[in-house]
């Protein structure tokens, strides 16, 4: 406030000058007519929820009136049918599919858990067009129940089943109400939900029969609960014959069962494992040494990442940087920087790495969770949370927020996980409004939690009034009013603290709505004044707060925005209850002009001492520096930024300017380069300046690196082969440098088969961080093997020298017969005393398995008969060949003849080892 004798500028709330003593005079309060709903720029709209109107988009929070709605929601016809694409040529699950059906005819539900790959989904689209899916009256529901709270599922089955005209969000009574009687079937994928929050579903749904796809078990007690593992190895080898559009021939065959062994006959990995093959031309024997490690999960990653190029690798990278939530090609764009996307995704798809759900894309299995552990999303995150804050500001209208509301709260989360307060305030805002309008009121519930998580941090107490007032709102209208009062008071107080007298009046219309106006604080008694007060009038203002009946939007959870097409909806007339605003009397001062810039920005990339490979044959590189946009309450202008060049050729470069959030600018290579860079806002003034980033712009690297040294086997070796079955041999060698950096290693097989006769030569690449690979080799092979390493500029190293090794074969390895079999009988060690089989109608010999570390090939028997004419024991022939530990002789035996039986076992590599002591036994003539 001015002072009018001296001019001096006073804080409003002052009487008196703080310069010269004059009394101040209060300027008049702001008209009654000035005072209006202020809908800012973004989404806006209203939904009736109870006997209520919230409406949405008011820059100083949700308004609700009292209002009943003129049409109440009303039963789609039945039956529904909101399925997922049919599956066809499911492999093996008969067994489940059977106990599924059994299940779902009587009722009960039903769910499949296991990891991510094994077809959880595949079985649920198989199932929900399935004949015994059509018994259901009220139809079939298909909704992703990813990252989905119960509530909100329950509004995406209540959308299903009802419809309405105007956007509607029913209570939680109003949903036990509608669903008490319908009779569908709920097919809910990618369920995370705990046991309790399952039954609470499937309590408030009670004539629902549920089908359920999840990670892990959630269905305890009541329902069928089917765990999934592998394919059998028929189907397994039929997948592998499936992706690759051929049949297996009868050389691959083994190789092919052992891919799928080491795989467990896991389909996505089958699917990938061939997907590899096909794409780079490999054998299925080089696919399947590949990957039979310690880990071959983790091999098989490492092996189909390692031939991506830049722009698949990029795409990966944005998909994984938002976990396992699906993005729209649109956005992929953006992210990455690739004009057209769409043949990159493609090529994903075609190797098993990315999945399509039309017209958005996601990583396969649990490729999410390994990139994260491998690579540095972070500055793919960073680039998430500024595209679609950016993005987000920008919907006038909910439908595709809702759409792509999954990869929004997922970008949302992470800005909260990096306390990235000032990012969560304004894509929290942004996206908060069709959250609510689209009936997610859980995760509208979530998203106002994290506002106010980053508006109590820094203390920005204007930002906390605004999420205090709609997490009271959303209270309010949900009828819990204890939750209700406790916030809006808050956010009144501190609103009324503030000075937000606009604010103040929509909390203050909300609570009066309910509750009437709360009690005012207690203020102060006033110390006694030796200046004479200036005189004044107490003002009270009433304000009418016009409501506008806005764009209706659909409500709707996310899956029904897939399956189910909306008319555009009309509101019905309500009658506005115009909101009395009592303003506290307040001198609105003169505006601060903004002398202050804006925060600095944070530099993106290059990262800290990053370096940037020229090509070959490139003197300069065209490089771009990205940063994180601010903001400012005057705006932004633009970014200024400061670049030096520090070794071969030290300079300043001009001041760079950009509108953007990147500088394109050709660098000379050879060169050490520090940069920074501040924003400026739209009053001129320059904001501080960000951190210093030093990177590097290196020259092509032409030379390749040295020869790696080779450790093991050692020249010559031979190796045991102690089964008859293939043996991992592990190659080792010594890791070399280079100034490029170390691509991958390249190791030359040259393999030798014991028969056939001939040769293979097959090349395996290495990642980096690797010296060995591991190979499954035959016994009797003979191989030479050497390495070489190609560094991060792709020249190709010299090769080391070559070794050879031997894997010997079963009978060189195993030279050790096998232990003696104990004999159970029948019979007798005294010949003069032997056992009397009468009237040996059945007479089975026994024997105690043997072990040996080659494997039991099986026993031999030798039975004898004693001739008595010759007084000679003479043998059965042929001896019996068994692979069981007994043998039924009753055949070869007569009345009146004494026999006597031994045993030896024989191993794999054909060792015969000693007999069992003689056993005697006879068959009299009665």
């Amino acid at each position: 406030m001015k002072c009018p004798k001296c001019g001096s500028e006073n804080h409003p709330d002052v009487c008196f000058c703080a310069h010269c003593g004059e009394p101040l005079t209060a300027e008049p309060p702001t008209p009654l007519e000035s005072i209006e709903v202020h809908i800012e720029g973004g989404v806006s709209g209203q939904v009736a929820i109870g006997n209520n109107i919230l409406q949405i988009g008011n820059v100083y929070g949700g308004v609700v009136n009292v209002a009943m709605p003129e049409q109440k929601p009303r039963p789609r016809p039945t039956p529904v049918s909101l399925r997922p694409r049919p599956f066809p040529g499911l492999l093996d699950r008969e067994t489940e599919v059977v106990a599924a059906t059994t299940a779902l005819q009587s009722a009960t539900p039903v769910e499949f858990y296991g990891q991510a790959g094994l077809g959880k989904t595949t079985l649920l689209r198989h199932l929900a067009h399935h004949p015994a899916a059509d018994t259901f009256p009220a139809g079939v529901v298909y909704l992703s129940a990813r990252r989905q709270p119960v509530e909100d599922l329950l509004q995406s089955l209540f959308d299903a089943l009802y419809e309405s005209d105007v956007p509607f969000k029913p209570t939680g009574a109003e949903v036990r109400h509608a669903l008490q009687s319908k009779r569908a079937l709920v097919i809910l994928d990618d369920v995370d939900l705990a046991r309790d929050e399952v039954e609470a579903l499937m309590d408030t749904a009670p004539a629902c029969t549920f089908l359920l796809a999840a990670p892990e078990r959630c269905l305890w007690g009541e329902g069928r609960a089917v765990g999934l593992r592998g394919l059998p190895p028929d189907n397994a080898l039929a997948l592998v014959e499936r992706e690759l559009g051929r049949a297996v021939t009868p050389q691959e065959q083994t190789a092919a069962q052992s891919l799928c062994t080491a795989l467990d006959c896991h389909p996505l990995r089958i699917l990938q494992a061939a997907a590899l093959a096909r794409e780079e031309g490999l054998t299925l024997a080089e696919v399947a040494r590949r990957v039979q490690t310690s880990s071959p999960d983790e091999a098989l990653t490492a092996q189909v990442l390692a031939p991506l190029p830049a722009p698949e690798q990029r795409v990966l990278a944005a998909l994984a940087a938002l976990g396992d939530a699906p993005l729209h090609a649109e956005h992929l764009s953006a992210l990455t920087g690739i004009a057209d996307v769409t043949p990159v995704l493609q090529t994903l798809q075609n190797r098993g790495l990315v999945q399509a759900h039309s017209p958005r894309y996601s990583l396969t299995g649990a490729l999410g969770q390994d990139l994260q552990r491998a690579w540095n999303l972070t500055p793919w995150a960073e680039r998430a949370l500024a595209h679609f804050t950016a993005w987000a500001e920008e919907q006038q209208t909910p439908d595709r927020l809702l759409e792509d509301a999954d990869a929004v709260l997922r970008t949302l989360e992470w800005a909260v996980e990096a306390e990235r307060w000032k990012d969560v305030l304004r894509l929290g805002r942004a996206v908060e409004g069709a959250l609510a309008l689209g009936g997610r009121w859980a995760a509208w519930a979530q998203v106002l939690q994290w506002v106010l998580q980053a508006a109590r941090a820094p203390g920005n107490q204007a930002a906390e009034a605004w999420a205090l007032h709609q997490l009271g709102t959303r209270a309010l209208c949900l009828g819990d009013t204890v939750a209700a009062r406790t916030s809006l008071t808050q956010a009144l107080r501190m609103r009324e603290a503030l000075g937000d007298q606009a604010g103040a009046a929509v909390t203050r219309h909300n609570l009066d709505i309910f509750f009437g106006p709360p009690a005012p604080p207690q203020e102060p008694p006033q110390p006694p004044s030796t200046l004479a007060p200036a005189s004044g009038v107490p003002l009270l203002v009433k304000g009418i707060v016009v409501l506008a009946s806005v764009l209706v939007l659909a409500l709707g959870g996310w899956g029904i925005w897939h399956f189910w097409p909306r008319p555009t909806p009309t509101l019905p007339s309500v009658t506005e209850i115009p909101v009395m605003v009592i303003l506290t009397p307040r001198i609105t001062p003169s505006p601060t002009p903004d002398v202050e810039g804006p925060e600095a920005p944070l530099p993106l990339a290059p990262g800290p001492g990053a370096e940037i490979l020229c090509e070959r044959g490139e003197e300069e590189h065209q490089l771009q520096l990205q940063w994180a946009t601010v903001s400012d309450p005057s705006g932004i202008r633009g970014y200024e930024i400061y670049l030096e060049a520090l070794e071969r050729d030290p300079r300043v470069y001009p001041l760079q300017s950009s509108g953007t959030s990147f500088l394109e600018i050709p660098l000379p290579c050879g060169e050490v380069y520090h940069w920074r860079v501040r924003a400026v806002d739209g009053a001129g003034n320059a904001g501080a300046w960000s951190e210093e980033r030093v990177f590097y712009v290196i020259e092509a690297d032409t030379t390749g690196p040295p020869a790696p040294t080779l450790l093991e086997p050692r020249e010559g070796a031979e190796i045991s082969c102690p089964t008859g079955e293939p043996v991992n041999v592990t190659l080792r060698w010594d890791l070399v440098t280079d100034p490029s950096g170390i691509a991958r290693y390249d190791v030359e097989l040259v393999e030798y088969p014991y028969y056939p006769f001939g040769l293979t030569t097959s090349t395996l690449q290495i990642e980096v961080s690797q010296s060995q690979a591991t190979i499954s080799s035959e016994c009797g092979d003979r191989y030479d093997w050497r390495v070489r390493a190609v560094d991060g500029a792709g020249n190709v190293g010299e090769w080391s020298g070559s070794w050879h090794f031997r894997v010997l074969t079963l009978s060189e390895s195993d030279r050790e017969p096998p232990p003696v079999p104990d004999t159970v009988g029948p019979g007798s060690d005294n010949p003069e005393s032997p056992a009397n089989l009468y009237p040996c109608d059945q007479v089975v010999l026994r024997w105690e398995v043997v072990s040996d570390p080659s494997g039991i090939q099986g026993y031999r028997v030798n039975l004898q008969q004693y001739v008595y004419t010759t007084g000679q024991w003479e043998s059965i022939e042929p001896y019996f060949i068994v692979y069981e530990t007994s043998v039924d002789v009753t055949e070869w035996l007569s009345i009146g003849w004494k026999y006597r039986w031994e045993v030896w076992a024989i191993d794999n590599a054909g060792n015969h080892g000693d007999p069992s002591p003689w056993l005697y036994f006879a068959c009299p003539l009665g």
